[in-house]
């Protein structure tokens, strides 16, 4: 007894249709009316939206303007650092004398504005941009500043320990290199630098616990947490 196919090409045939290949010129058919469900495209069974690129591809492929390289954002508007921002700042730190400079916040404002001409050199940004820019460099030249200090300071400790003389350091003056020296030796900047250490190598919860360098801000992460708690609950995203 022969079987009748219906209007639709669907009988009695248990067997599906075959899945187009990509090659066709149809959607891809992901369900059959022996599945009791209708059929459905590929974008409309969960495929995605091709997504912009990642920051790692936005920093990875350097987008260069006049020859410098130029700051962008991502798709949510968020501006992505480019690389090589260190050792742009480090390198300004060298070539340009700041006499009495000693830490980051003893340098003049205007050896500040000439290390972010430096800047300027290397990198470049739409006008809209500058604001946050800077914000992104001056806090980059900060920590890179406080950085270099830090490890000068390591190293004068090590040889001055070994009994050996440390020279002045690269694209350092003699008359700067004396006068750091000279700075680090006084008193109250000792006493500083000791509670500085102390406090980086506190156990908050008891001795054994382990230090804590979690900070959010200027308050730890252990003492935001306690502020914000609510009827003797911690947030979630404070756990």
């Amino acid at each position: 007894m022969s079987h009748r196919r219906g209007l639709l090409g669907f009988g009695s045939r248990s067997s599906r249709p075959e899945a187009q290949s990509s090659s066709g010129s149809g959607p891809y058919i992901s369900a059959t009316p022996e599945s009791g469900s209708p059929p459905q495209s590929a974008a409309a069974s969960g495929s995605r939206r091709p997504k912009g690129k990642s920051v790692a591809q936005i920093r990875a492929e350097c987008v260069r303007r006049d020859g410098r390289i130029l700051f962008q954002r991502n798709t949510v508007g968020k501006l992505i650092e480019p690389p090589g921002i260190s050792t742009c700042c480090t390198n300004s730190f060298k070539r340009i004398p700041n006499p009495g400079g000693y830490t980051w916040k003893l340098t003049p404002p205007t050896v500040q504005e000439l290390y972010f001409e430096e800047f300027k050199k290397e990198f470049t940004w739409d006008p809209e941009d500058e604001a946050d820019v800077k914000k992104m460099w001056l806090e980059k030249a900060r920590k890179r500043y406080s950085d270099n200090m830090s490890e000068y300071k390591r190293l004068l400790k090590q040889k001055t320990e070994a009994g050996e003389t440390m020279e002045t350091p690269l694209g350092m003056s003699d008359t700067f290199w004396t006068g750091l020296k000279a700075y680090w030796d006084q008193d109250e900047v000792k006493a500083v630098s000791r509670r500085a250490r102390e406090n980086r190598y506190s156990e908050p919860d008891g001795v054994g616990t382990g230090i804590s360098r979690h900070v959010g801000g200027s308050q730890s992460s252990r003492i935001l947490q306690q502020s914000l708690l609510v009827d003797g609950e911690v947030p979630p995203n404070c756990i």
